[in-house]
């Protein structure tokens, strides 16, 4: 905001004259251009009412007083300011020079020459349509033809008022024009690339930051294209409000978004809620300036501007300061490219006001003060960015370790929980693939880390049941059958070799969204060691009753049953090689009267020698004799005392003999 220090140096400063007459302007040869402040007699007309003829005569002549200032400034004032310069021509050839004013918000200006023997006028201004400039610039230049010795009158009023003159040939003006155009040129492209640049930042981002800077240096930018003379010569020629109270307006809106991206940028409302409240105050005090642009006259309304402007702008180098201090990263830059407007602002005011000496560097610091501004703003920009992702990354840090640290506990409680239910849970994929999360119970069901490896290696599952397993699968995931109805087709049971018997179910996880699609399948292990010894014993228990029953109700068949075994037993040797038919239709019927005992475990052996026998598997068929006779002892041995309630019950009732 200090960069109008200029302005404030331009309207107000008060000019150093002298009562001496100024010397002239000699023209000579090699030589193109001329700066021509010191060469001028200056007059103030209070009244504003006189003419060429008046400031001409006698009476008015020695009241004009030499300029000591390169650019004379009188800033706002209702009075009409005279200046007369002399030029001597002493040149070989007397051709065509241009006097340039320099200065392009200067309301009027009025330029006498004479010629022959008559003072003729030329008008012009930024309050007069563009039409009446003599050459189509930013800067009013007026066309002269210096003889030997000629006198020149130059009439301004308006607000502000200032005399910034200079004297050269035509190509001198055109380089000057060219070299400053180029400047002007450059300074103008680099505003109008980061309005574009920050624009689409903004449009990627959706950051308010990146709005309000390049909404900040859009109307900055035009400012600055109003206050340097080319409003007229490309914005709107015959607009008057444009280049006058279009000005304040323009201004009074940069600052606006100037200070709601100070906000924004040093993030003042949540780091300094006081020092936020301070620049709204301003936001509304550049607000008032924006409506006097409508209300006041232009010399009000610039003057509210000026005031507002210094007013503010110590405040606002206070926050990025303070913010500075408070390690708030990006407020570097910020404090940096103020620094460096500054520092350029003051070297053009001070070259301006003949502090400095006048040159290209001089001249145009204020450019280069301002390009480093928006360059380094749009770096502060970029950082803020950058830190705002390494908080976000640094919060998405804390926020998964502290996540982590509670899924961790809740997954151990849930854990824990499910360990105690006494199932074991394993979850595969569509390749049978057991996954992480196993419960620790199932390495006690199945002797085995069943993590990683496929659930018919867990069952130890062989030949046609591993065909069974993979076909269930395939229809799992083929999706065509519902789960319900292929659930029951998976292996139930697994029987390890310590005597466990481990009942299994499968739960479905399906893909999120769908009903049917299934992603994985949960295998519940239940251990049924103890029911289903309970239910062994009980179906022994059962088996034993019914065969005591029958045995003592059938004694005589229980006997002649026992006796008809032994019998059997003990021929065996002899009809082994015999029909096999006879042998199968003996043995066929033992265990049909075995059955009608309810003797199952005699006669699951006695079904294993069928077998053998239908089979045609002899060679094995003495083995499972054996063994049936073997269990047989055993049989004998554990109903001894039933058998011989059956004998008995023969002998008491005569039916045998002891």
């Amino acid at each position: 905001m200090i960069r109008f220090i200029l302005l404030f140096f331009t309207f107000l400063s008060i000019p150093n004259l002298l009562s001496a007459e100024a010397t002239p302007v000699i023209l000579e040869d090699g030589k193109e251009f001329y700066e021509i402040g010191l060469n001028l007699d200056i007059l103030e007309d209070l009244t504003g009412k006189l003419t060429i003829n008046d400031v001409n005569s006698p009476k008015w002549a020695k009241k004009f007083k030499r300029s000591k200032k390169k650019v004379p400034n009188f800033g706002f004032s209702k009075s009409a300011f005279w200046a007369r310069v002399r030029v001597q021509n002493k040149t070989r050839d007397q051709r065509v020079w241009w006097i340039t004013y320099n200065y392009g918000l200067q309301d009027y200006m009025t330029l006498f020459k004479k010629i022959e023997g008559r003072w003729l006028s030329l008008s012009t201004g930024d309050k007069t349509p563009f039409k009446t400039r003599g050459v189509e610039d930013k800067t009013f230049s007026f066309k002269i033809k210096p003889m030997a010795n000629s006198l020149y009158f130059l009439r301004i009023t308006g607000s502000p008022n200032k005399f910034d003159l200079s004297l050269s040939s035509p190509q001198a003006l055109m380089q000057m024009r060219t070299r400053d155009n180029l400047i002007s040129g450059l300074f103008f492209g680099l505003v109008i690339s980061m309005v574009l640049y920050n624009l689409f930042i903004f449009f990627s981002t959706k950051s308010l930051s990146y709005l309000y800077y390049v909404l900040y240096i859009f109307f900055y930018g035009i400012a600055l294209f109003i206050l340097q003379g080319f409003s007229h010569r490309f914005l709107a020629p015959d607009s008057i409000w444009i280049s006058n109270n279009g000005f304040t307006f323009i201004f009074a809106l940069s600052l606006i978004f100037l200070a709601l991206f100070i906000i924004s940028f040093l993030r003042l409302k949540e780091a300094t809620p006081k020092l936020y409240w301070g620049i709204q105050f301003l936001v509304f005090i550049f607000f008032l300036v924006l409506l006097s642009s409508f209300i006041f006259s232009y010399s009000f309304s610039l003057k509210f501007l000026l005031l507002t402007d210094f007013l503010a702008s110590p405040y606002i180098i206070f926050i990025a300061i303070y913010r500075v201090k408070m390690n708030y990263r990006p407020a570097r830059y910020f404090l940096l490219a103020f620094s460096f407007m500054i520092l350029g602002t003051v070297i053009t005011s001070l070259a301006t006001i003949g502090v400095l000496p006048s040159n290209l560097f001089t001249q145009n610091a204020i450019y280069i003060g301002s390009a480093m501004e928006l360059i380094l703003l749009s770096m502060g920009l970029a950082d803020r960015f950058n830190l705002i992702q390494e908080e976000n990354l640094k919060l998405q840090e804390n926020y998964a370790k502290d996540l982590k640290v509670e899924v961790d506990q809740k997954t151990k409680s849930i854990k824990g929980l499910v360990e105690n239910l006494g199932q074991g849970f394993m979850v595969m994929d569509k390749k049978g693939i057991i996954q992480e999360g196993a419960t620790q119970i199932t390495k006690d069901f199945f002797n085995i880390d069943p993590v990683g490896k496929s659930l018919q290696e867990v069952l130890n599952l062989d030949g046609e049941k591993r065909e069974v397993f993979n076909k269930w699968l395939q229809n799992i995931w083929r999706g065509i059958l519902t789960f319900r109805d292929l659930r029951q087709l998976g292996p139930q049971s697994f029987e390890g070799s310590d005597g466990r018997y481990i009942d299994l179910d499968y739960k479905a996880i399906y893909v999120e969204g769908s009903k049917r699609k299934i992603d994985k399948v949960i295998c519940v292990a239940t251990d049924k060691t103890q029911e289903i010894s309970l239910e062994r014993q009980l179906e022994l228990d059962k088996q034993k009753a019914e065969f005591i029953t029958t045995c003592l109700q059938n004694p005589v068949e229980f006997v002649d049953l026992m006796d008809d075994t032994f019998d059997l037993l003990e021929i065996y040797p002899k009809i082994k090689n015999n029909d096999e038919g006879e042998l199968f239709r003996k043995f066929h019927t033992l265990k049909a009267r075995y059955g009608q005992f309810g003797a199952k475990d005699l006669t699951y052996y006695i079904n294993e020698i069928e077998t053998g026998i239908s089979k045609g598997e002899l060679d094995n068929l003495d083995s499972k004799v054996i063994k049936f006779d073997s269990e047989l002892q055993v049989f004998v041995k554990n109903n001894r005392l039933i058998i011989e309630a059956a004998n008995k019950f023969m002998v008491d009732n005569g039916q045998a003999v002891q």
